[in-house]
């Protein structure tokens, strides 16, 4: 067969979330077709199964992936970021920043129509939606987790609010670090395109989850390979989406811009909610 016939058998694998099946599709085209396209997908899909091989691997690759240079932590820079902190400053640019981007405006209206209380950013990376949130928003509290130390610690820095507090932890272990009923709404913005089972996830948000609380939760729009970071490992196809959530109470489903100003393509996240039964 030509490379990229067991190209599109690959990408149809990826689009029903058989990374293995992928894998094995490109590995045996290889052998056959020394081709670069082909080496470059399988190299791809190696590596994004190379760091789900287990959660003390996963955990690694995004300590890793999210360390600070050498440089961050040197006297200097620690001093200069603890003083702008303590000004909030920085709190301030964030809150500014992120009060007119498109994503983070759709989240707070569904948030403020629904008269949600607690809310659980999941993946939250340095905080800054969790801040925003928590800035402009100062009768909720917010709460943010993320897999990597690095992050947290950042966040700390940044947070000058009360109501806002930051947490390490995975999304699979939401329900072994947050007693049941914690949350009335929960934020899973661009993390299931990460994460080794996306089922275990939801199924630990929910438990932490009030009943009738609201999960809100962004993935890529985009279907392309090319597309994806390296450390993506499903694509979100209408059809896929709709596998996972469709049959969720009150699903919705709609575009939303990640940036402000014109957007290209790969700017837009479909934008998922759904409730938890009462």
């Amino acid at each position: 067969m030509e490379p990229r016939v067991y190209i599109e058998r690959a990408r149809a694998e990826l689009k029903k979330d058989n990374r293995l099946g992928a894998l094995m599709i490109l590995e045996e085209g290889y052998t056959k077709n020394q081709d670069t396209e082909l080496l470059r997908l399988l190299e791809n899909v190696r590596a994004q199964l190379h760091h789900l091989k287990n959660m003390k691997s996963y955990r690694e690759f995004y300590e890793k992936k999210q360390s600070k240079p050498d440089r961050y932590y040197k006297l200097g820079r620690r001093i200069e970021r603890k003083v702008r902190s303590l000004l909030g400053i920085r709190a301030k640019r964030i809150v500014k920043s992120y009060s007119s981007n498109p994503r983070y405006l759709k989240v707070e209206a569904d948030i403020r129509q629904g008269n949600y209380r607690a809310v659980l950013d999941v993946g939250c990376w340095e905080g800054h939606f969790s801040l925003c949130l928590g800035a402009r928003n100062p009768d909720i509290s917010v709460t943010g987790l993320d897999i990597a130390t690095a992050n947290i610690e950042v966040a700390n820095e940044f947070n000058r609010f009360k109501n806002v507090k930051f947490v390490l932890g995975t999304a699979e272990d939401i329900n072994k670090i947050f007693a049941p009923s914690s949350f009335d709404f929960i934020m899973l913005f661009e993390i299931l395109e990460h994460v080794i089972d996306v089922n275990v996830v939801l199924d630990a948000a929910l438990d932490v989850l009030e009943p009738g609380g609201k999960i809100a939760i962004t993935v890529p729009s985009t279907e392309d390979l090319d597309e994806h970071h390296d450390e993506h490992v499903r694509f979100f196809s209408d059809q896929l989406i709709l596998d996972l959530f469709g049959k969720r109470k009150a699903f919705t489903k709609q575009l939303v811009q990640n940036t402000q100003g014109p957007a290209k393509p790969n700017e837009y996240s479909h934008y998922i909610t759904f409730l938890k039964p009462a």
